[in-house]
């Protein structure tokens, strides 16, 4: 039986593990910390309202397994608060477990983290070196926090570590910025550049963080599906139309949007730009091999998944 900690239990991810894991006869316990409780809690789930980055040590007592769920997502103009959240929080989190000799810990990054780049080999795999655009805050603090579980890999051999690399999360509950960065009436492409784009269902992420959570499985790993779909079929599945602008012009009109907040980019800094030029497909088998199973959903269906989510709701962009 297991006593599991999730920060960000509240969250996007952390909602939906916290439900899977209650349901698993080999979890007795969930210890949850937030800002604010989530909707429908299990009642496994013993909540805590906090802060990461302020002290929460005494929560992990008895702990077999903490998940750090707790970062900033879509990007705000605060970078101060950003940085304080997403590397702040993750030190805090990491001398909190190791203080409490928690066994396993796990990790959320990003495939971002690896950067697009014209230079990147098709897929990309976990032997490669992360090397994102440091003006793409995300992607950057996402590197900067594997370094941190690095670290206590190499110097807490007692500790195992697990971080998860996922591609672009969809499904029917899925509202982050680079999906809707997508989804709206017009979609900027470069011309000339069309690259692969993988999708994760937000319910195999929640399979793949249980799995390696219950089996204590260490290592780090690519989170990513069978199939690609190219950027501009994408945009094309949920209804945009497709505009082509060279590089110079869409950065300087994200640039502006996002600076002011008045435009579909409002969620999408101009440095996510790469990410619609280059390629970043990544290798996700050896986690599905780890798991002795592939996911429910390749891109294509997560998409379809996602499309058919916001047609009975309706558009999340304008």
């Amino acid at each position: 039986m297991q006593t599991v900690f999730l920060t960000g239990v509240s969250g996007y991810a952390g909602s939906r593990l916290a439900r899977a894991l209650a349901a698993r006869d080999d979890v007795d316990r969930l210890v949850g910390l937030d800002l604010r409780a989530p909707r429908d809690p299990p009642a496994k789930l013993e909540m805590h309202l906090g802060d990461v980055r302020e002290p929460f040590d005494a929560l992990l007592h008895g702990v077999d397994c903490a998940v750090h769920l707790a970062f900033v997502l879509n990007p705000t103009r605060d970078a101060r608060m950003e940085t304080e959240v997403n590397l702040g929080g993750t030190r805090r989190f990491l001398d909190a477990c190791i203080a409490a000799r928690v066994p396993h810990v796990v990790a959320i990054s990003s495939t971002t983290a690896y950067g697009a780049s014209a230079e990147n080999p098709v897929p990309l795999t976990e032997a490669d070196l992360v090397r994102p655009d440091q003006a793409f805050r995300y992607a950057a603090q996402k590197a900067q926090m594997e370094g941190l579980f690095r670290q206590v890999a190499e110097l807490h051999p007692e500790i195992a570590v697990t971080v998860l690399r996922p591609c672009v999360i969809v499904g029917p509950g899925a509202d982050n910025f680079i999906i809707r960065s997508l989804d709206r009436r017009v979609s900027p492409l470069m011309p000339g550049h069309d690259p692969p784009w993988q999708l994760l269902h937000e319910d195999d992420l929640v399979d793949a963080l249980v799995g390696v959570v219950t089996r204590r499985i260490a290592g780090t790993f690519n989170v990513t599906p069978e199939g690609t779909l190219l950027l501009s079929e994408i945009a094309t599945r949920l209804g945009a139309r497709i505009v082509r602008l060279p590089a110079g012009v869409t950065r300087a009109i994200a640039g502006a949007a996002f600076g002011l907040g008045l435009s579909p980019l409002t969620q999408a800094p101009p440095s996510v730009l790469p990410f619609l030029t280059f390629p970043w497909v990544a290798d996700g088998s050896r986690l599905r091999e780890a798991l002795g199973h592939g996911y429910a959903h390749d891109t294509a269906s997560a998409l379809e998944a996602y499309r058919a989510a916001r047609a009975a709701n309706g558009p999340s962009g304008a």
